[in-house]
């Protein structure tokens, strides 16, 4: 179109028939798409056929975008059978093409965006056949939020996360780069610099969802301390590489005859949208997003491609290089090693069950169900009060789970660990035991039940208290009060657990003849 940006912008405020299609025709606005129209009516002699809330276009109108957006609670089935089936239909593709000029081999893709909903398409009743269209798309409020959350940190480079989601294919193009090639064991890898600019139209991440994709949620707060840098020249600060795996071919031309390793030549690569997946360093990328595109010209980055490599190696590599750094939130990491099966001598095995086992609990008729906050970029922590990192290192840690449990469960069967450790909670909260329904849906009570567990089962051990889990557990629920609890949560902090723990038994100590002997901790005891 021959409009200005302002000028378009102007056309969607004056189409749109309320804020909603507004909100979601700006989406594509901001991300660059190509503004075609909205509200756009179509009709034939024998009457209309029906409106188009927005329609996009992506590579010079090869995909053309029809967007339809709700947020109302009712109707939401009939709305989208109604929308996929008129705009499926080619009788009316045809009248979209011609009205718009487009050729023969434009593929349309069609969007219905539910600003009232959380379910994915798969969760809503009998659309399940629109789907198996793969030009069908259902985006919820949740990807609406994401998108949004996006482009206020990265502008129009957040177009690579909804081309992603959308899974428009690429239109395949390559450039030809000088390169090194080595490999990191027995990968074949790539060493070469591209521009910021070229990398940020080419780049996309795996976003945690529900167990797919591996990449955390950006943080706005990294991406303006990298920008800052940036700006103030200090960018040689942070001159590792970014790691990526690349769709389509890479094809090496040596420029030796000899067979060196490592060894200089030309890479050809893949260079359309979405060809290739960052697996490592998207601050350091997306730092550069809302600078100017001179800037982002002439800046190079330093990167080290992989062929397409299997998704377990992807993340395997994801984890391996951020398990030891602060800046990756530990329940995504634990989340993303559960994802794949290892054999029982693998040091994720046990790390992975009691993944496996939050996860049951979080999806399970349990006090904990949707209270395990997992890293998905569709959650909010304020609604999930358990982390994910906080549960399974209180199973793993105090012998819950893992080698040496103190139930003697074999390490593999996860209902058997299921259900005993649900018993215990329920033996804790059972008649609905206010307080110790506060503790068990908190990261430190979490922390605190599963250590005092331990500690009772240590002491059955060493023969040092001769009750059973069951009066164990009704001893806690007499000792520790409302007050008592608010005590004990003053205690912050990873070691918080283990001083409340402390407190706990030294109450028991007092209140109960029975535990004189009962060791507080087990320093220095095996």
């Amino acid at each position: 179109m021959s409009e200005t940006r302002d000028e378009v912008l102007n056309l969607i405020k004056n189409n749109a028939k309320n804020e909603d299609e507004y909100k979601v025709n700006k989406l594509f606005f901001d991300t660059y798409f190509e503004y075609l129209g909205s509200s756009v009516e179509f009709s034939t002699k024998q009457g209309i056929i029906g409106e188009i809330d927005g329609i996009w276009s992506i590579d010079d109108n090869k995909y053309v975008i029809l967007v339809e957006t709700t947020a109302k609670k009712d109707g939401l089935t009939e709305k989208m059978e109604r929308f996929f089936n008129l705009w499926s239909n080619q009788k009316n593709i045809e009248l979209i093409k011609k009205n718009f000029k487009l050729s023969r081999g434009t593929k349309i893709v069609r969007i219905f965006f539910d600003l009232k909903h959380t379910k994915s398409h798969d969760e809503l009743p009998s659309v399940e056949h629109i789907f198996r269209d793969k030009n069908n798309h259902y985006l919820n409020l949740i990807d609406y939020r994401y998108l949004e959350r996006q482009i206020k940190m990265i502008g129009k480079h957040a177009k690579s996360d909804l081309l992603h989601t959308l899974k428009i294919p690429k239109n395949w193009s390559s450039d030809g780069v000088p390169a090194i090639r080595t490999f990191l064991g027995n990968e074949e890898v790539f060493l070469f610099s591209l521009t910021v600019k070229k990398l940020l139209e080419t780049c996309y991440v795996s976003r945690r969802k529900d167990i797919t994709g591996f990449q955390r949620i950006l943080s706005n707060k990294k991406i303006i301390s990298i920008k800052k840098a940036i700006k103030s020249d200090e960018s040689i600060t942070f001159p590792n590489s970014i790691i990526v795996s690349t769709k389509g071919d890479l094809i090496f031309k040596k420029l030796l005859e000899e067979r060196n390793i490592p060894e200089a030549g030309i890479l050809t690569l893949p260079s359309s949208y979405c060809s290739m997946k960052l697996v490592d360093g998207q601050h350091r990328l997306y730092g550069f997003a809302k600078l100017d595109d001179e800037l982002l010209q002439n800046f190079n980055l330093i990167v080290v491609a992989y062929k397409e490599i299997e998704k377990f190696k992807e993340v395997y590599t994801f984890i391996k290089i951020n398990s030891t750094q602060s800046r990756v939130d530990a329940s995504l990491l634990y989340n993303l090693k559960a994802d794949f099966k290892y054999p029982l001598e693998h040091e994720y095995y046990d790390e992975r069950i009691a993944v496996l086992i939050a996860r049951e609990f979080n999806k399970s008729d349990s006090i904990l169900k949707n209270k395990i906050y997992f890293h998905g970029i569709e959650e909010t922590r304020s609604n999930k009060p358990v982390t994910l990192a906080t549960f399974v290192t209180a199973l793993l840690k105090n012998q819950i789970t893992g080698k040496n449990n103190f139930f003697n469960i074999e390490r593999s069967e996860l209902n058997e660990f299921y259900n005993k450790i649900n018993d215990l909670i329920d033996l804790a909260i059972r008649d609905e035991n206010p307080v110790m329904i506060k503790i068990i849906k908190t990261n430190l009570g979490i922390r605190l039940f599963f250590r005092l567990i331990f500690l009772f089962f240590k002491n059955k051990q060493y023969n040092t208290i001769k009750k059973s889990e069951i009066a164990f557990i009704d001893d806690l629920r007499e000792i520790i009060s409302e007050k008592f609890r608010k005590e004990l949560f003053s205690y912050y902090g990873s070691g918080g657990a283990n001083k409340a723990a402390f407190e706990v038994v030294e109450k028991l100590k007092k209140s109960k003849k029975e535990y004189e002997d009962f060791f507080p901790n087990m320093r220095g005891r095996k």
